[in-house]
């Protein structure tokens, strides 16, 4: 096509070559083109069959060239199924593997679930339980308080305050036979004697390097405010009998002289 262009004498320029690699495509361009070279050249209208050719041979010559340069379309379309059947194997093997991961979860959701609903069981159980045995203790304390004799014997308050399961407490504690050896105790006197409150003792160690080991001993004394609040918690309140107070304090942890 160049050598044809050539031998008519209306080969394109440089410029007109690099322009039609641009916009050959386009043909109000081209046109655009072609009317602005002829004013270039003062050329009247109806004349200037160079320019025309020149043009139109420089817009088919890229043509023909891009078309020799481009693949074949049967090549393309291959290029094209390789590629998408390449993103849809993708795309299933991510599909399945969300699906799995989906089962997977909803499995262990489910025995969440069941877990959950297990231990809510057995917390209804056991609150249950305890609720029961709450109402048992209560009953049997109320049942010894109302059995429970004017006089009791220092024996009997130290069975019943050491029997480590309430289970056990019934109104026959109050009627032991094997009481012969113990002194009846009135209520009128059961005060218990003042418990000795020792001072408190701290020991600080310092070493001072070496073999220089200090030891300081401190003996620092109950204070006013402490020793009233043990007296305001173990002292006996007026509504108390002398065996209600005795059995108060010996669950707090007091110490008595029955013991």
């Amino acid at each position: 096509m160049d050598k044809l262009l050539q031998k008519y004498k209306c080969a394109p320029s440089q410029a007109g070559i690099e322009w039609a690699q641009k916009f050959w495509e386009d043909e109000d361009k081209v046109i655009e083109w072609i009317e602005q070279r002829r004013s270039e050249q003062k050329i009247k209208k109806g004349k200037g069959k160079g320019i025309v050719c020149a043009v139109l041979g420089a817009c088919l010559s890229c043509a023909q060239r891009e078309i020799k340069e481009s693949p074949p379309p049967e090549r393309i379309a291959d290029v094209e199924y390789a590629s998408l059947k390449s993103e849809n194997e993708v795309l299933k093997t991510s599909l399945t593997f969300e699906k799995e991961n989906s089962d997977k979860l909803g499995t262990r959701v489910d025995a969440l679930m069941i877990e959950s609903q297990s231990l809510n069981r057995e917390l209804k159980m056991l609150l249950a339980s305890a609720e029961r045995r709450e109402k048992q203790l209560q009953e049997k304390l109320n049942l010894l308080l109302n059995q429970m004799p004017s006089s009791v014997s220092a024996k009997q308050i130290r069975k019943l305050i050491h029997c480590a399961d309430p289970e056990t407490w019934d109104g026959d504690i109050w009627y032991d036979n094997d009481n012969d050896n113990d002194e009846l105790v009135e209520d009128s006197d059961l005060t218990p004697e003042p418990v000795p409150i020792q001072p408190l003792i701290k020991t600080e160690t310092t070493n001072e390097g070496g073999d220089n080991v200090r030891i300081t001993v401190r003996t620092i004394p109950w204070s006013p405010a402490e020793l009233a609040k043990l007296q305001e918690k173990y002292s006996r309140n007026p509504e108390e009998s002398e065996t209600e107070y005795v059995w108060r304090v010996s669950l707090t942890a007091g110490v008595t002289e029955f013991y």
